[in-house]
């Protein structure tokens, strides 16, 4: 399955953990096992795919923390991990997916301050990080221009 470009299997019953062997796809673009009943925690095998673009791993029962690795993707422009019960805090790595303009990080159990480096993110449209444990203040950039 070197070749393959995408691979979805949402909104199915499909249990048990991802496959650490997904990584070696490494021609993969599109990642797609949302809404499933998958568990265990995101294989760092997934960090090796250099053209991925998109993953969504939402609405499932993955633990474990948000891999520092997931920075590696650098060709990542949508990351949906929503309504899991991911823990830890968010990755100081996320701002290195330069292309990134999705991020849902929301009804997780992640704790701890929003990183501030989250602001340098300048392709990022769409972030959601709510029904978590964060705290602190939301962070400032001053580079933002209110119209």
């Amino acid at each position: 399955m070197r070749s393959l470009i995408a691979l979805s299997l949402s909104d199915n019953e499909i249990s048990g953990k991802i496959p650490p062997e997904l990584g070696n796809c490494s021609a993969l673009e599109v990642l797609e096992l949302a809404w499933n009943r998958l568990g265990g925690e995101i294989p760092n095998s997934l960090s090796k795919l250099s053209h991925l673009q998109e993953l969504d791993l939402g609405h499932n029962n993955l633990d474990g923390i948000v891999p520092e690795d997931i920075s590696k993707c650098s060709s990542l422009r949508v990351l949906v991990l929503d309504s899991n019960h991911l823990s830890g805090s968010i990755p100081n790595s996320l701002p290195k997916l330069v292309q990134l303009s999705m991020l849902d990080l929301s009804s997780n159990n992640l704790s701890g301050i929003i990183p501030e480096n989250i602001t340098h993110m300048s392709s990022l449209k769409y972030l959601n990080l709510s029904s978590n444990h964060l705290e602190g203040e939301i962070p400032k950039n001053t580079s933002y221009k209110l119209q």
